[in-house]
């Protein structure tokens, strides 16, 4: 993510691919907001 030139990077607590991102340009995000979906291959 990056926000007035800062970047921020994002984590994940598995590993996987991801399959959709829900977050759009510009949107504001607040702690907590889904932004993307991950597709964890166990499946």
């Amino acid at each position: 993510l990056e926000a007035m030139k800062m970047q921020t990077p994002v984590t994940s607590e598995m590993a996987g691919t991801v399959s959709a991102i829900s977050a759009k340009v510009g949107q504001a995000l607040k702690p907590g907001d889904r932004i993307l979906m991950i597709e964890s291959g166990d499946e």
